[in-house]
C-alpha cells in the first residue's frame, strides 16, 4: 500500500513539474516574441531575428514563429534564410491558404537570389493553384506560363 501511495505522489510531482516547465517555456517563448516585435518596431531586424530564433529553441509550436521570422528575414533582405524558413513552413503547414503564401514567398526568394531554374516557377505556380492572389502577369518575365 505504501508503494502505491508513493507511486501516486511521484506521479503527481512529475505531472506538476511538467506543467510548470511547459508554463515557464510558454512564458519564455512569449517574452522572446515580445522582444522581437519591439526590435521590429525599431527597425532592428538583426535583434528581432535573434529573439525569434531563441523562441524557436523553446517553442513546442514552431510554425507561427517561423512565419514571423521569415517576414523579418525578407525585410532584412536576407533571402537565403527566408528561403529556408519558407521551406520549413511548407513542411509544417497544413492550411492550404497559408501554404500558398509560403510557396509564393519561397519562389520570390529564389528570384531575388537569382536562383533561376531552381524551382521558382513551380513554387509560384503552386501558390497560384492554392489560391494565392498576386499580379501574376508581372512574373511572366521569370515564368512565362504563370499568367495563363
Amino acid at each position: 500500500m505504501k508503494q502505491v501511495i508513493l507511486l501516486i505522489i511521484v506521479f503527481f510531482l512529475y505531472i506538476n513539474g511538467y506543467c510548470q516547465d511547459k508554463t515557464s517555456n510558454d512564458l519564455e517563448v512569449a517574452n522572446y516574441i515580445k522582444k522581437a516585435e519591439s526590435f521590429i518596431k525599431a527597425n532592428d531586424f538583426k535583434n528581432a531575428i535573434v529573439n525569434y530564433t531563441a523562441a524557436l529553441s523553446h517553442a513546442s509550436d514552431k510554425l507561427g514563429i517561423y512565419e514571423k521570422r521569415s517576414i523579418v528575414y525578407l525585410a532584412d533582405k536576407n533571402y537565403e534564410d527566408a528561403l529556408l524558413d519558407y521551406s520549413k513552413i511548407i513542411e509544417l503547414e497544413q492550411e492550404q491558404k497559408k501554404l500558398g503564401s509560403a510557396y509564393f514567398y519561397r519562389g520570390l526568394c529564389k528570384i531575388m537570389l537569382h536562383q533561376l531554374n531552381d524551382g521558382e516557377c513551380e513554387d509560384l505556380s503552386t501558390a497560384k493553384k492554392l489560391g494565392f492572389e498576386a499580379e501574376w502577369k508581372k512574373f511572366t518575365m521569370f515564368c512565362p506560363f504563370i499568367a495563363d
